[in-house]
């Protein structure tokens, strides 16, 4: 089980500059850094069509504890990347040409300290850029390798086009380790070409340029550039297997589910008997209503009818978003109409959505006492709001003239 950074892979192998291992140390000091580049926009986000990003360069000692090691007094601020921008193409080697000197300056020959706490005669140390962890952007650009949405997608293996990506033959030499050796003569190549044009087409054909790490003789691109968690894998491959496998889209989320419905009923056919003032949308509100009057009513148990209270209120609420007109002309077409001994009375939105919502009790209790399961009969006190507001009389054909 990997708990720390230590126990990794890459600790067991690397070589020091003896050429025995890093963390053989004998009477050295030997410290491992991890290497950090981001940028970020230094005003905020709250303005709008404004961004400006600054970065910087700081380092974390992997040799302390974990619970101290990222504090803020014992990170190393090794520079800052003044903005407005980004550097752009090899611009950022100047800004770790500092501290790559040091390093090398530590590896190489090491760095004598005349006293320490442990050691009070002293003794020589070295040190290394163990990693480089960064998210994608910042990383191709620190290392000098072509970015993320190139063809050349993976620092780590041959992988190779965006046609490829998401591939999962594994089983394909493509998988393989980089060869670091190639990478840097790939490097140096562009380095030393005179050219804009030239160097343009090195790297459009090997996707790596000169970068300043590469004075470090252990640098090794496909091993020690960490993978940026939240970009390869939950903005990667967690969002590719629910996008790609699952089918989980922004389509699909927004798509209704088919509804079945409770019963089928003959309604008043508005494709035939469509009035003239009547809209193409108008039309499609009135077949709404009738897929909202023969949805079915929850499951209830025993006396419980808090469900079918909760489905009259949204259907309720549903109703009343359709325009009167429509509303109208559904009552109507089903026989039922405002309450005939007020035949002045002005009749409202709400009177139709009443009348609508009676409508869908009655059929249920009277006529489909026989259905279970999906549907059971309404309680008493439902019932008498349903009836007491149907009021059913001949259907009026004066707006169908």
């Amino acid at each position: 089980m990997i708990k720390d950074v230590w126990d990794v892979d890459f600790f067991h192998t690397f070589e020091g500059p003896s050429r025995s291992l890093f963390i053989d140390r004998g009477g050295e000091g030997r410290y491992a850094f991890m290497l950090n580049v981001n940028f970020f926009n230094i005003e905020g986000n709250l303005q709008r069509n404004t961004s400006t990003s600054t970065g910087i360069i700081s380092c974390a000692c992997l040799n302390l504890p974990l619970n101290i090691r990222y504090k803020p007094e014992n990170m190393y601020l090794a520079g800052i990347i003044p903005g407005p921008s980004e550097p752009s193409g090899d611009e950022l080697n100047h800004f770790l040409d500092p501290l790559v000197d040091d390093m090398v300056v530590s590896w190489e020959h090491g760095v004598r300290f005349c006293h320490t706490a442990t050691h009070p005669g002293g003794r020589v140390t070295r040190s290394a850029i163990a990693c480089l962890v960064c998210d994608l952007p910042a990383a191709r650009k620190a290392a000098q390798l072509a970015g993320p949405m190139s063809h050349f997608y993976c620092t780590a293996c041959h992988c190779w086009h965006r046609s490829t990506c998401g591939r999962t033959d594994l089983q394909s030499e493509d998988w393989g380790l980089r060869d670091k050796n190639k990478t840097r003569h790939h490097a140096e190549l562009w380095k030393n070409t005179a050219t804009s044009v030239e160097r343009n087409k090195l790297f459009a054909l090997h996707g790596v340029q000169w970068s300043t790490l590469w004075r470090l003789s252990y640098w090794d691109p496909s091993r020690q550039i960490v993978i940026d968690t939240m970009h390869c894998l939950l903005e990667g491959l967690a969002h590719d297997h629910f996008h790609e496998f699952l089918g989980l889209t922004a389509d699909s989320a927004h798509c209704k589910s088919d509804t079945i419905p409770a019963f089928d009923h003959m309604f008043f056919d508005i494709d035939l008997n469509k009035p003239q003032d009547f809209s193409e949308k108008d039309v499609n509100a009135i077949k709404s209503i009738h897929s909202l009057l023969t949805n079915a009513v929850p499951d209830i148990e025993g006396n419980d009818t808090r469900l079918i209270e909760d489905h009259i209120s949204e259907l309720e609420k549903k109703l009343l978003m359709r325009k009167v007109t429509c509303l109208q002309f559904v009552s109507e077409g089903l026989g039922i109409g405002p309450d005939v001994a007020h035949p002045g009375k002005k009749v409202y939105k709400a009177h139709w959505v009443r009348l609508l919502v009676g409508w869908v009790g009655v059929p249920f209790v009277f006529s489909y006492p026989f259905l279970s399961g999906r549907l059971v009969a309404l309680n008493t006190t439902f019932l008498f709001r349903a009836v007491k507001t149907a009021h059913c009389y001949p259907r009026s054909h004066a707006m169908y003239r």
